[in-house]
């Protein structure tokens, strides 16, 4: 099973980022990026990510 891990600490420009999900399930609360429940861990806001902002791992769920 997949996981997506964002790192916060990464994101220069939290509006920005978010807008590179086409399923609109990346948000802002608290001032961190987090995935909502539209994610479908389809990986494109890892392919647009320049500076780690975010990756996909592998679980052993």
């Amino acid at each position: 099973m997949k996981k997506l891990v964002i790192n916060n600490d990464n994101i220069i420009y939290k509006e920005v980022f978010i807008r590179c999900c086409p399923f609109d399930a990346l948000e802002i609360k608290d001032e961190k990026v987090f995935a909502n429940a539209k994610c479908r861990l389809c990986g494109a806001c890892v392919k647009k990510s320049r500076n780690n902002e975010c990756v996909l791992v592998d679980t052993d769920d």
